[in-house]
């Protein structure tokens, strides 16, 4: 799971994840969902799962939030990346 930055490093990550068959879960806020379209498509065709975070305000804050929220839940076979 991962919680991008404004500077978008989930592309790589789940481009990473593809070519080492690992699975990867990006949690971004509905507001990056929209303005990162091309990004979330590109993740998406990789493979990944990207969850769009519609709770508070729904910005950076709030996803990384929610991806915590995953990982503790998951802890022993998850990791957590931030850039």
């Amino acid at each position: 799971m991962f919680a991008p930055p404004r500077r978008f490093h989930a592309s790589p990550s789940a481009t990473v994840s593809a070519r080492f068959g690992l699975p990867c879960t990006v949690y971004m806020g509905a507001v990056d969902v929209e303005r990162q379209q091309p990004n979330v498509f590109r993740m998406r065709l990789l493979g990944s799962e990207v969850f769009s975070v519609t709770a508070g305000a729904a910005t950076l804050k709030d996803a990384m939030n929610e991806a915590m929220r995953d990982w503790v839940t998951n802890v022993s076979d998850t990791y957590y990346i931030i850039g």
